[in-house]
């Protein structure tokens, strides 16, 4: 009985048997995990506009470095620009 069942499970392993190479598991990336990683980057990106906006903040309070203010509002525009490009993906 036992060598018929061996041989059976062999039957059945090499009918059922995947490539090599080609295993689904090894080669294919969830699409969830995509979407993990842009989440994690507009995190990222929403907590240095916070950042950035506190700056600006002070620096319009304490007007002491000229262009400083321009600057740190362009570095929120483009921020938030990037946030709509991840979000349009």
């Amino acid at each position: 009985m036992p060598a018929a069942w061996c041989t059976m499970r062999r039957s059945f392993l090499a009918a059922h048997a995947v490539p090599n190479g080609s295993s689904d598991q090894k080669t294919r990336r969830p699409a969830n995990t995509v979407d993990k990683k842009i989440k994690k980057k507009i995190e990222v990106l929403r907590q240095r506009i916070q950042k950035k906006r506190q700056q600006l903040s002070g620096a319009k309070r304490q007007n002491d470095e000229p262009g400083e203010v321009e600057q740190l509002e362009s570095d929120i525009a483009s921020l938030e620009s990037e946030i709509r490009s991840l979000q349009g993906t």
